[in-house]
């Protein structure tokens, strides 16, 4: 217990000390939104989008609030900020004491709570060692620890369904003596955080089911009846003054407009709300088709997906959801099991096409929704050789992560070009989102006019597009290994390569699909080939139609130094050329990716 205090205070001094703003100078996600708005509601006590607001944010960010959404107030034409506001409100006392340090305070607090929580419930059941190994394991030795540092409201989302799956179980796990811990109380207490949850994140609801379903199996239906009775006046409550700040129930609906270089009030005589990017999400414009193809591939990568494998970012979720088959078990845990698994296929299902939360995201956002939940489906102690596996396990992939969290979330894709998480699989199924995404040289590149192919870049192992002897390809670095999709309009089974290196005796070794060949270079002239291709994974993010994917690889042996087109010194390894005899030519329409 005093370790978690002791974490909590550690936290609390680096959440004084840290100042992300002051390091990158920019926003990222939707913070800009989240800033302004708590700022709003700590010194101004509202969520109307005022001069003040603009002026508050150019004192810390002389680039202004760069993607702020804002939204019209149909009632009375004010424009009010186009999110939720419970973050930022419970937020906003922070941030009225420590200014903008006052986010991180907070986000310090929550962890604090969420191992207090944890380790409340485990050691129940588990040794005090041991229960506190466990917390400490769920709650800070995985990727969830980077959005502390985030200004948005993911991490206080998980914490809203910890706090209420913890006062749910607390009756029937802790015994404890006290009222708010007992039954029917306790229901009542997490009816309150559901509601919460809910209002934040409305597929929260979900996760309610499971437990609605076993207080009947239980035969707790008065209890029950008053606990979803809490539940929907309260989330009612939460609209309710959603209406009453921006005239709206629906935080996301209405004229809404995103900002990224100019913004309402920044100069005198503009209109107030003229020149703004406006976009609906995916989802809301049109369903992607269904492929069968893409929704196995799926299973894979939501689990180890090179960018947002469960398993690899949240391995002590992924760790709870095994190790839940193989021991003891209550109705209770069984009914929170399930929610965990609502809360996965909310999205899995839901939106297969982009589960995880888009180019902007460290693992899967989304899924931090529900990471808390599996917490509480234990009911036995695990061995420490098999905790000592699952911590040492998580550490191996997201220890880079973790000392260097504000880097990672800048340059979310930089950890994922190197080391052992490059050597997992790419989830080409969300191709156009990819962390990858936010360079615009490493994505949807064309080598001819019109295109036959686009090439997309996994890594930073290539030199992207230039020319060389009047063909345009790129430059695969010495001795690296790049991973590039290649996405195609028609099916193809050939591709063509053109091959050059300037380092004598070259070798490139080329791989696609299960294929790998070896192809012998000189200096003299291109090499020229054809591979087969394998079967192609089908595509179609935004309905425009199918479209159809091949990974490959390319890992040239050798490299040599050289300034050619360039002004500065390149390793350069093979230069690459690729046709496709075969395809035909077709323009598809650009797709911005979410974030």
């Amino acid at each position: 217990m005093k370790l978690i205090h002791l974490i909590g205070i550690c936290v609390f001094v680096a959440g004084l000390a840290i100042h992300p703003l002051k390091i990158t100078r920019a926003f990222f996600s939707d913070e800009a939104v989240y800033y302004t708005m708590a700022y709003s509601f700590a010194y101004d006590g509202d969520m109307q989008f005022k001069r003040e607001d603009l002026i508050r944010v150019y004192k810390e960010f002389s680039a202004g609030p760069q993607g702020i959404v804002l939204k019209i107030n149909e009632r009375d034409q004010n424009i009010v900020f186009g999110k939720s506001y419970l973050y930022a409100l419970m937020a906003a006392p922070f941030v009225r004491v420590f200014h903008t340090n006052g986010f991180f305070v907070f986000y310090a607090v929550l962890l604090w709570l969420n191992l207090l929580c944890a380790y409340r419930f485990y050691i129940s059941f588990m040794k005090p060692r041991n229960s506190l190994l466990f917390s400490v394991f769920y709650f800070i030795a995985n990727a969830t620890v980077i959005y502390l540092y985030w200004m948005t409201p993911e991490y206080f989302n998980m914490s809203l369904i910890c706090y209420a799956f913890f006062f749910f179980v607390a009756g029937e796990q802790l015994k404890s003596t006290r009222i708010l811990l007992k039954e029917p109380y306790n229901y009542y207490v997490a009816a309150l955080f559901f509601a919460m949850a809910t209002y934040s994140k409305p597929t929260n609801a979900l996760l309610i089911v499971p437990l609605g379903i076993w207080m009947i199996y239980r035969k707790k239906i008065l209890a029950a009846m008053i606990t979803f009775s809490i539940f929907v006046l309260f989330t009612v409550a939460l609209f309710g003054i959603n209406i009453y700040f921006t005239g709206d129930w629906n935080y996301q609906g209405g004229n809404r407009a995103v900002f990224y270089d100019h913004f309402p009030f920044e100069r005198p005589g503009a209109s107030e709300f003229a020149a703004f990017h406006f976009r609906k999400p995916i989802h809301s414009m049109v369903k992607p088709p269904f492929y069968l193809q893409a929704f196995l591939h799926n299973w894979i990568y939501f689990f180890f997906g090179r960018f947002s494998g469960l398993a690899i970012y949240f391995l002590p979720m992924f760790f709870c959801l095994v190790y839940f088959i193989v021991t003891k078990k209550t109705s209770l845990s069984v009914a929170v099991y399930f929610a965990g698994w609502i809360g996965i296929l909310t999205y899995m299902v839901g939106i297969p096409w982009n589960y995880f939360g888009g180019s902007g995201t460290i693992g899967n956002r989304y899924l931090l929704n529900s990471f808390a939940v599996l917490l509480f489906a234990i009911q036995q102690e695990p061995s420490r050789k098999a905790l000592a596996a699952g911590i040492g396990s998580s550490l191996l992939f997201t220890t880079p992560l973790l000392f260097s969290p504000v880097l990672s979330s800048f340059d979310n894709s930089f950890h994922q070009e190197r080391g052992l998480l490059h050597l997992l699989p790419v989830e080409k199924t969300l191709l156009a989102d990819l962390p990858i995404n936010t360079n615009q040289l490493a994505r949807r590149v064309a080598f001819d006019d019109p295109a036959n192919y686009l090439l997309y870049f996994m890594d930073d192992n290539t030199y992207y597009r230039e020319a060389m002897d009047h063909y345009y390809g790129f430059w695969v670095k010495g001795e690296r290994s790049a991973d590039i999709v290649m996405r195609t309009f028609v099916p193809v089974t050939k591709l063509r390569l053109r091959l050059k290196s300037l380092a004598p005796n070259n070798v490139a070794d080329i791989r696609v699909g299960m294929q790998s060949i070896h192809v012998d270079l000189d200096t003299s002239q291109f090499f020229e080939g054809e591979i087969n291709l394998p079967k192609p994974l089908p595509y179609d993010r935004d309905g425009t139609g199918a479209t159809y994917l091949y990974q490959i690889t390319i890992h040239p042996k050798k490299g040599m130094v050289t300034q050619m087109n360039s002004s500065i010194d390149r390793y350069l390894g093979v230069f690459v050329r690729m046709e496709l005899p075969e395809a035909a030519q077709k323009q598809i329409p650009e797709e911005e990716p979410e974030e």
